[in-house]
C-alpha cells in the first residue's frame, strides 16, 4: 500500500483551505449527484473521465453523460486512486495524452466554432 502524500497540504500549512475548497463545493456535489441538474452545472466543451478503481465515487458513463454533455474518452484503468498523478504518475500521462490525442484529431484550426463547445483558434491578437 502506498503512502499519501501529505506534503501538498501539510508543510505549507494549508490544510484549513484545502478542507475548505470542500465544505463550500458540498451543496453543488449533491445537486450533481441527486439532481435535478441545473442549466450551470452542464459541461458542454469536449470532456475525458479516467474512472480510477480505488477513486472515492466511481461514476458509470451513463450516469456522467447527465452532466458532461460531450463525453469524448472514457477510461477505466486497472490502477490507480483518489490521486493517479501521484500514484500512477504514467498512467495519468498516458490518459491526458490519450483524450487530447481525440481532441486533436478531430480538431482544424480557424474552423468555425460547432455548438458542441468547440473554440475557434486563430491567430493571437495582444
Amino acid at each position: 500500500m502506498q503512502r499519501p502524500n501529505w506534503t501538498t497540504s501539510g508543510v505549507p500549512r494549508t490544510g484549513a483551505s484545502s478542507a475548505r475548497l470542500y465544505w463550500e463545493s458540498l451543496d453543488d456535489v449533491a445537486r450533481w449527484l441527486d439532481g435535478p441538474l441545473e442549466p450551470r452545472d452542464l459541461v458542454e466543451v469536449p470532456t475525458g473521465c479516467t474512472v480510477c478503481p480505488q477513486e472515492l465515487q466511481r461514476p458509470s458513463r451513463r450516469w456522467a453523460e447527465r452532466r458532461f454533455r460531450d463525453i469524448r474518452y472514457w477510461s477505466e484503468p486497472d490502477r490507480g486512486g483518489r490521486f493517479p498523478a501521484l500514484e500512477q504518475p504514467a498512467l495519468f500521462v498516458a490518459e491526458i495524452r490519450a483524450f487530447f490525442r481525440l481532441v486533436r484529431e478531430r480538431f482544424t484550426i480557424g474552423a468555425p466554432p460547432r455548438s458542441s463547445g468547440w473554440l475557434r483558434i486563430g491567430p493571437c491578437r495582444w
